[in-house]
């Protein structure tokens, strides 16, 4: 019944009508649930949340869940309110568990390279730039990718002299 309660709000959500998500997750919730439905249905409760604007209840709602789509979602929140270090240290754990260390990168996978260094350079986080230069390494991104993911990681110093004529 909770796991029927969560795919509707899911559906609800789809369809735009976060009112009904909420009173399908309201109308199916228990206390004795399992704590991965308990999760599930937390963030689900939390893309009704921010579906209906309130980025702070989204936010509480995933506090400590290391779900990738539920850090996915705190970092999208991060980015929307300009807190970089905060959407960087998210998508970092996305990309410790999403990124192999070695062989090609899928589009996915290099999407979120670059999402990340960019939020570390926005936020600079010189630490997490290096970590992120450090794990693709010279593996090839495909298309403006490459460019955009090796100027965005490189170091400050080398930076500057590429700038200079």
């Amino acid at each position: 019944r909770a796991r029927a309660g969560e795919g509707l709000a899911n559906a609800d959500l789809a369809r735009k009508r976060p009112q009904d998500a909420v009173t399908a997750l309201t109308g199916t919730d228990a206390p004795d649930l399992p704590d991965d439905v308990k999760a599930a249905r937390r963030r689900a409760a939390a893309r009704v949340a921010l579906a209906l604007g309130d980025q702070a209840k989204a936010l509480s709602l995933l506090q400590g869940d290391t779900n990738p789509q539920a850090l996915d979602t705190s970092a999208r929140i991060h980015e929307q309110k300009n807190e970089w270090a905060m959407a960087a240290a998210d998508l970092r754990i996305v990309a410790e568990t999403l990124i192999p260390q070695t062989g090609s990168l899928s589009d996915t996978q290099q999407a979120l390279a670059l999402r990340l260094a960019s939020d570390a350079s926005q936020g600079g986080d010189h630490s997490t730039l290096d970590w992120i230069a450090g794990i693709v390494g010279n593996r090839p991104l495909t298309g403006d990718n490459d460019r955009m993911f090796r100027l965005l990681t490189q170091p400050p110093d080398a930076s500057m002299a590429a700038a200079s004529p």
